[in-house]
């Protein structure tokens, strides 16, 4: 647990409680949700673990929410790129 919660720190997002398939997910899908919304530095990224999203309820209904909330939150509120 103390893994994902400093992975999400590194990168600005903390997981809603829940298990930690659901956590798991949510960070999952909320990179994800970054890369769609063009965050910098996460422009092209897309991950999803295809087997554990079909047969895991958990991680699937964390990787949902953690896409929807983190496009969403990137698409309100952009992160400015460095100046160049």
């Amino acid at each position: 647990m103390a893994a994902l919660l400093s992975a999400c720190e590194a990168v600005g997002s903390i997981p809603p409680p829940g298990s930690e398939a659901f956590q798991r997910g949510y960070i999952d899908g909320c990179w994800s949700g970054w890369g769609l919304a063009a965050k910098p530095g996460f422009e092209a990224l897309f991950y999803r673990n295809e087997s554990r999203f079909t047969s895991d309820e958990e991680y699937h209904r964390g990787w949902v929410q953690g896409e929807i909330e983190c496009f969403n939150e990137q698409m309100n509120f952009p992160t400015m790129g460095a100046a160049k």
